[in-house]
This record gives C-alpha cells, structure tokens and sequence, in this order.
C-alpha cells in the first residue's frame, strides 16, 4: 500500500483519497453492496483487508477490486481488522481470527477468552490488543494464549483503544 494514499472505511463502502483528503473515490468493486458497511480496514505490506459485514475482503491492487477472503470468515460480520504488517487479526463478534500469512489462512484464536462480544483489535508493536464488553486483553503469541489487562474500570464494555 502507497503512503501517498488515504483510505476510508464507511456505511457505503470503501473510498481512496490520493491528495490528503481533499477528493474522494470510491473504490467498492467487489465488495458486497447490500448492506456495503465497511467497519474497518488495514493493510499488510502491498495489501488492503476490508472488514465487512460479509466478512473479509482482499484487494491486491490498491482498491480496484476486492475478493472475499478467509474461509469460515466469509458472511460473519467484521467488527475491526488489523494488520502489523505481518500478521493480520480479524475481531468478529464472538471469535478472532488471526493470519499469519497475508489471508490465505485464518485460525481461530480466541482460546481461553471468555465469549463475550468482541469490539476492537489494534497491534501494539508485536503485541494484539483486544476490547470486548468484558475488558482488554493481550496477546503476545499471535492470539494462541490472552492474559486480562488489568485496569481500573473492569466489567466495563470497552468499544476501542488508543495508546500513545
């Protein structure tokens, strides 16, 4: 993916700004049109991952065209994806999916989370970090193992996280 460009995910589908957000295009072909909610993209070396509400979708080509991704992933709503260049980790409603090789496979990675309803995913470095209603977890292994992040306010329903 080009620095030049900016990306935006939205309730009608994917749009590409290439001069700082003055002007924008939409850069939807393939990605499902009815509901077009795009919740969340990303990207991962070259790559864009659009997470839908009809699961994973890849574009290859800076957003000109889109193919579902992820078997299992397809027709699940996408709450938030992320990439650390690297790796890529897709937060649905009640599992995460991790890919460790640009989307060709997905595993489910949510072992030893309570099944609340999961809400946002960001890497920290190396590191995936995860908001559900039931508070934040870290994984430092890809998602194989989640330890609760402790902090002041548990039992909160954390919709995002920021970190600086």
């Amino acid at each position: 993916m080009s620095n030049s460009f900016d990306y935006l995910a939205t309730t009608n589908g994917v749009f590409l700004s290439t001069d700082k957000g003055n002007n924008w295009q939409s850069i939807s072909n393939g990605l499902p049109t009815y509901p077009s909610q795009v919740f969340s993209i990303t990207s991962s070396g070259s790559d864009l991952f659009a997470g839908t509400y009809k699961g994973i979708f890849l574009s290859s080509n800076n957003g000109n065209s889109w193919l579902p991704s992820g078997p299992g992933i397809i027709g699940s709503v996408v709450n938030s994806i992320a990439g650390d260049g690297t790796n890529i980790i897709a937060c649905l409603d009640s599992n995460i999916f991790v890919s460790t090789n640009n989307g060709t496979d997905w595993i489910e990675a949510d072992n030893g989370l309570p099944k609340p309803y999961f809400q946002y995913v960001i890497f920290k470095g190396t590191d995936m970090i995860l908001t559900t209603n039931a508070g934040i977890y870290l994984s430092s292994n890809n998602g194989t193992t989640w330890d609760a992040i402790k902090w002041w306010c548990n039992g909160y329903n954390v919709s995002q996280f920021h970190y600086n």
